[in-house]
């Protein structure tokens, strides 16, 4: 049983479906075969589920990026270039970690342009699916959450009562 609208989910599937038949376009005009998505909404609203839902579905590991846990560029240079091709690339939280341009956490020590460069710049992953969670959007650099960064933003809302009262019978 699915609390996720069902509208919501089947019109991301049809995106991700649709950006996933089209690799062969990607690679015979030598562009890198990538996609991000951000998903955003208030906590607990299910948009961690939704991204291992689609690891599952797609056969694709999950990597996890903490950024208040990387202590110099070189080390999440390191961590960037240890992914494999045909994975999902998740940054939970992002709004816990820059407001704006703005360090938020004292802890991290990437530059927001390094993090962005990172991303479309010339070490760009190929195969690669990108999901960035957050529960305060307003909060995004338009920077970060732009073209060739983040394709498509999803917002993921509280469940409506019949899907929140069926998935809870169901779940009984």
């Amino acid at each position: 049983m699915d609390i996720l609208d069902p509208k919501i989910k089947e019109d991301f599937l049809e995106d991700l479906d649709k950006f996933l038949a089209k690799k062969d376009w990607y690679l015979t005009r030598n562009l890198t075969f990538k996609r991000g998505y951000l998903f955003f909404g208030k906590p607990r609203n299910g948009k961690s589920a939704l991204i291992a839902a689609v690891a599952r579905k797609y056969k694709r590991d999950i990597y996890f990026l903490n950024l208040n846990s990387i202590q110099s560029e070189e080390q999440l240079l390191e961590a960037f270039m240890e992914m494999r091709s045909d994975c999902i690339l998740v940054v939970e939280d992002i709004d816990a970690v820059w407001d704006k341009r703005k360090l938020v956490n004292k802890e991290c020590k990437i530059s927001f342009s390094t993090f962005i460069n990172l991303l479309s710049g010339v070490l760009e992953k190929e195969d690669i699916l990108t999901f960035f969670t957050t529960n305060h959007i307003e909060k995004l650099d338009p920077a970060l959450i732009g073209d060739r960064r983040i394709d498509k933003k999803v917002e993921i809302p509280h469940p409506k009562k019949p899907q929140a009262e069926e998935y809870f019978t169901s779940a009984c």
